[in-house]
């Protein structure tokens, strides 16, 4: 996975701008931090480790504040139970009193994106660790050393998408030559070709040309 220096070199091979006489390094970070953003809402996170304990008494734990979802690496309990996803709207409408049951061991998880809270159900009658990992949207990278999704090795295929919308977040807010478009379009197929619903990525954001190339 690269570290946010990888990341920042590449960008600068791909705008020809190896001295950072144009861009300045930070203005480089936050365009490789925003299309980290953005790639992450749309492959909905990327996987953060829980380690939590469950009881009687607290049958939930928290979740990270930048919790967005499920992981495909799901939750387990003690011995390797995995514990299936159950929303609460279900539970609330199939059984009212989800939040009294109690049973030897948990079979579901449901999500609490409000309160950021996970709870297990029923309720265990003994204590419980839950493994396993959630997805979140990763911080945005700080250091040179920090790296890209969190780490995340899954998100590896999307590194070049990631480089491409890079390159075209700052063509756009730097200079108005068309090329922003067309590595926005490269990055549009990229995220295509990695399965990722072409209506859910944003509708590219024209660059403004300069006041002299205005609307007549």
């Amino acid at each position: 996975m690269w570290t946010l220096l990888e990341a920042r070199n590449y960008l600068q091979d791909r705008l020809a701008d190896d001295s950072t006489t144009f861009w300045a390094s930070t203005d480089l970070d936050s365009y490789i931090n925003e299309a980290q953003r953005q790639i992450s809402a749309l492959t909905k996170g990327v996987g953060y480790s829980i380690s939590s304990t469950v009881s009687a008494a607290t049958p939930y734990f928290s979740l990270p504040s930048n919790f967005v979802g499920a992981h495909e690496d799901g939750l387990y309990i003690d011995g390797g139970k995995t514990l299936a996803e159950i929303s609460r709207q279900f539970l609330n409408l199939t059984d009212p009193d989800w939040r009294t049951r109690s049973a030897t061991n948990p079979l579901w998880v449901s999500f609490d994106v409000q309160t950021n809270t996970a709870y297990v159900i029923p309720a265990p009658t003994s204590t419980f660790t839950v493994k396993g990992a959630v997805s979140v949207i990763p911080a945005d990278l700080v250091n040179d050393a920090d790296s890209l999704f969190g780490g995340d090795s899954t998100m590896s295929p999307y590194l070049e998408p990631l480089l491409s919308l890079s390159v075209a977040f700052a063509l756009m807010k730097e200079r108005y030559d068309g090329d922003a478009e067309r590595f926005y379009s490269i990055y549009e197929n990229q995220m295509r070709s990695l399965g990722i619903n072409p209506d859910e990525i944003p509708v590219v954001p024209h660059a403004v040309p300069p006041p002299s190339q205005g609307n007549k």
